[in-house]
């Protein structure tokens, strides 16, 4: 069953049960939503599966115009102050891990850590808490049996006392029963060389990832100190080295180890990597090899001031956003915003509203780096809510190739504006097929767009998380439908009910109209090898229709994405292809698309050439 764009269903905002029949499984088996530049792939709901740890709860269609499922929902829109942490993860066994900062009435003391599983293809947990007494946000990470690993904080706003953080790991696997670990109280001497603990000052906004031996890294900072600390248990909880506010030397200061825990972590097989700017001139990179015990320290990048556009100087400072994965060499690959120097923005608005940004890329490996996208053009009166014109930089990478996709917020319309007087963002993607050196299919996710709405109506999607892994261009995407443009912290705006949404999203060449496949006779057609560097064969994959084909031969075309013709070419059994155009020039490396006709019969597929 075909659902239009929009579809809409009533949805329970008094609880976390979410209404729906058994049946919905076998209706709502594939949901499109298509556009100019949106193809979105929709996973079914209800009905029972073998083996599974959590009993089926049917998932509804979100019934608002973003697309996507309603995983849960909360009236807090700043659940975190930047970077670009996980709070969705792929299980190694494929299940998915969701995990958000619910609140109700807006009550700061009601603020809560929610966690939810999917297995696919049908099997939804219900949506617990995980801890009664805590919940602002931390991150999620998992344990190599796939149990869930999780961090939030408590303050003294909650009259507990003392400032708290804390970690929970799952019994098992989507269980959603949490053992609750309180992390260690932070200690100073004082002349007597007594152990003063300071009941405001402990570390809080918890991160965490885990290594290949279940290695638990946690990173938090003291807010009002402005100083980063970051501990290790090697025994799944139980001990933890002492906290240290140093790595590879360096003092933990601001700017990304104050409010809000900007620090990122990424971890692959026994390295772990802390992501963290200074002083809003740097983007630094901290990476151990050998469970924490030494540290060594990079830079993704530097902004020396007085520097002006021209190459290889630069006009921009390294932002809040941030976010990294390791590929399978252990190459750190990163992605971030970086803002324009000129006051205001460059729209001649104030400071904080209307920023001109980029999203760019940087790699450890080859040390270069690329715009993924720029957002090089004023938005009035702005997003609100720390974001640029384009934010919320997020990294994946599919392990079988090596593609890389980015995804950002992105304010693209200045008559999308709210009643309130913030602009909607949308949730934008891109692929890059060479090691992030050139960025192709960029595409607008959610196409979401409410100019004029109230409070309660509107169509603003931010604080986005992907999962880091990416498997056959579909990325799995947790975000906040802000139902009012701003934040109700930071821009006081009205508190309102936000859905959070589930997306599986497929990156697809929709705009190469020249390659769309209009026969309902399928020809079969092989490409070896593809990925290709230097040649690629493309066969008829029928033998015998190969063998016949003697008189009417088969005609082949390679376009780029654009829709532009680059080479046609008539062959029998097959065609060897050296990644050239007509004119025999050579081609940039990237993805190109294949038809292939023969009678009535047609075939469409990508190629992809590499360095």
């Amino acid at each position: 069953m075909n659902l239009p764009a929009g579809h809409t269903e009533n949805i329970n905002k008094e609880d976390f049960v979410f209404r729906g029949s058994l049946i919905i499984s076998l209706v709502l088996s594939l949901w499109f939503v298509t556009s100019a530049q949106m193809s979105i792939i929709g996973d079914e709901s209800g009905g029972k599966f073998a083996g599974s740890l959590t009993k089926p709860v049917p998932l509804q269609l979100s019934a608002v115009t973003s697309p996507g499922y309603l995983v849960g929902e909360t009236d807090y829109d700043w659940p975190v102050n930047g970077g670009g942490r996980r709070y969705i993860c792929q299980s190694r066994s494929g299940g998915y891990h969701f995990y958000w900062n619910y609140r109700s009435e807006g009550n700061l003391n009601k603020r809560r850590a929610f966690y939810r599983y999917f297995r696919r293809p049908d099997t939804w947990s219900e949506a617990k808490m995980i801890d009664t007494t805590c919940g602002r946000m931390g991150a999620l990470s998992q344990l190599r049996d796939g149990r869930a690993v999780a961090t939030a904080h408590v303050t003294l706003d909650t009259l507990v006392g003392y400032n708290f953080s804390f970690l929970y790991i799952d019994s098992a696997e989507g269980a959603g029963n949490f053992q609750v670990i309180q992390l260690p109280l932070l200690g100073f001497p004082d002349s007597s060389g007594n152990i003063i603990i300071d009941s405001g000052a402990q570390p809080i906004w918890p991160n965490v990832a885990v290594d290949r031996r279940d290695n638990i890294y946690v990173t938090a900072c003291q807010q009002a100190a402005l100083t980063g600390w970051w501990t290790v248990s090697k025994d799944l909880g139980r001990t933890w080295s002492a906290w240290s506010d140093t790595l590879a030397g360096s003092h933990l200061n601001p700017f990304a180890w104050s409010a809000g825990g900007r620090e990122v972590l990424v971890s692959r097989d026994s390295r772990v990597a802390i992501l963290a700017g200074s002083d809003n001139l740097q983007l630094l990179y901290y990476e151990t090899r050998d469970e924490g015990r030494t540290w060594k320290k990079d830079t993704v990048f530097e902004f020396l001031p007085g520097d002006s556009i021209t190459p290889p100087n630069d006009s921009v400072l390294p932002y809040i956003w941030y976010s990294g994965v390791y590929d399978n060499d252990n190459v750190l690959h990163v992605a971030y915003a970086a803002v324009d120097t000129t006051p205001g923005g460059g729209s001649g608005a104030p400071y904080g509203s209307g920023w001109r940004s980029q999203i760019r890329y940087w790699n450890s490996s080859n040390r270069k780096s690329s715009v993924v996208t720029s957002g090089w053009w004023g938005i009035n009166p702005g997003p609100g809510s720390n974001h640029t014109t384009v934010a919320e930089a997020q990294i994946a990478i599919d392990r079988s190739n090596g593609f890389l996709y980015c995804t950002w917020t992105q304010a693209d319309a200045n008559d999308d504006v709210s009643a309130g007087g913030m602009n909607n963002l949308e949730l934008y993607t891109a692929l890059s097929v060479d090691n992030g050196e050139t960025w192709i299919y960029r595409q607008n996710m959610t196409n979401s767009h409410s100019p004029t709405a109230p409070a309660g109506s509107c169509e603003n999607d931010e604080w986005h998380s992907i999962s880091e892994t990416v498997s056959n261009d579909v990325l799995d995407i947790f975000y906040m439908n802000d139902k009012e443009a701003g934040s109700s912290v930071n821009d006081f705006t009205a508190i309102t009910v936000n859905p959070m949404n589930y997306l599986r999203y497929v990156i697809s060449p929709v705009e190469a109209k020249p390659v769309k496949n209009v026969s309902k006779n399928t020809l079969r057609v092989t490409m070896l090898p593809n990925p290709f560097r230097n040649r690629i064969e493309i066969r008829l994959a029928d033998k015998d229709l190969a063998a016949s084909n003697g008189r009417n031969k088969a005609h082949l075309s390679i376009f780029a994405t654009n829709g532009r013709l680059l080479r046609e070419a008539s062959f029998k059994e097959k065609y060897l292809w050296n990644g050239t155009d007509a004119f025999g020039r050579r081609l940039p490396a990237g993805i190109y698309l294949l038809q292939v006709n023969y009678n009535n019969m047609k075939h469409s597929s990508r190629i992809v050439l590499t360095k």
